[in-house]
């Protein structure tokens, strides 16, 4: 009999705790897509360095084109975040790469010569990060 009440109780709560959720933002248990592509002229290497609360992907150095990306389940309070910190003769700089909100299940990021940019396709969305102006560089989030 106490089985069944607990199952029931569990039940009450994940109806209610998805009836809550927006229809249009991903479930936390969706596997997220994060990619930062190196696209600045003239073969100037990136150095980049990301992480999250949890997680310290390491710092990768990365030629015209090449990329690093990862993957991961959002936490159940929709917190979590990954940023990265830019080096490269362009400048320093740092950003968020994910928050939630900020893509849906793919988080395309290219960095350029303006600047840091996402583009998604579903929806389009696109905006950027730009290089601050020298002497004034970024290096925390």
């Amino acid at each position: 009999m106490m089985g069944s009440s607990i199952q029931i109780t569990m039940l009450v709560f994940l109806s209610l705790f998805s009836l809550g959720k927006a229809s249009n933002e991903p479930d936390s248990l969706e596997v997220m897509h994060v990619r930062v592509t190196n696209q600045l002229a003239n073969g100037v290497v990136l150095t980049i360095h990301c992480k999250s609360a949890d997680n310290d992907l390491g710092v990768h150095v990365l030629s015209y084109g090449q990329f690093i990306g990862w993957h991961f389940r959002r936490n159940i309070w929709g917190t979590t975040r990954f940023y990265c910190y830019l080096f490269s003769k362009r400048g320093n700089n740092s950003f968020d790469v994910f928050r939630q909100g900020m893509c849906s299940r793919h988080c395309p990021w290219f960095v350029r010569d303006n600047g840091t940019c996402l583009e998604t396709h579903k929806p389009y969305k696109s905006f950027c990060y730009p290089w601050p102006s020298k002497g004034q560089e970024s290096l925390g989030s």
